[in-house]
């Protein structure tokens, strides 16, 4: 799964950054959660992200990447928190649950 491009965290918000005639602008999508500014960010863009079609497996390895990829977590934490989240992924894909059904 490819990461968004234009998305970046600044602060606790997410940001997204796009060319309007040339000229970068940066558009504030007032979230702190992740799979929503790229949903968000998808919208702005026009690409349309149908993130229930999305395999968990794809999901779950692209969180990793983008928290280690933004040092928020240390190999270590990729490393653990990678066990359990596949755990889940395996799970979900056994059980034949759509990601939309997962709640926390």
């Amino acid at each position: 799964m490819n990461h968004c491009p234009g998305l970046y965290k600044r602060g606790q918000k997410y940001w997204f950054a796009r060319q309007v005639n040339g000229v970068r602008k940066f558009v504030s999508l007032r979230t702190e959660d992740y799979v929503e500014a790229v949903k968000l960010a998808a919208q702005l863009s026009g690409d349309e992200l149908d993130v229930s079609q999305a395999s968990v497996t794809d999901l779950t390895e692209a969180f990793l990447l983008h928290k280690k990829n933004l040092n928020r977590y240390t190999p270590a934490s990729v490393e653990s928190k990678g066990v359990i989240l596949r755990k889940l992924t395996a799970w979900c894909e056994l059980q034949g649950r759509p990601l939309s059904s997962l709640t926390v």
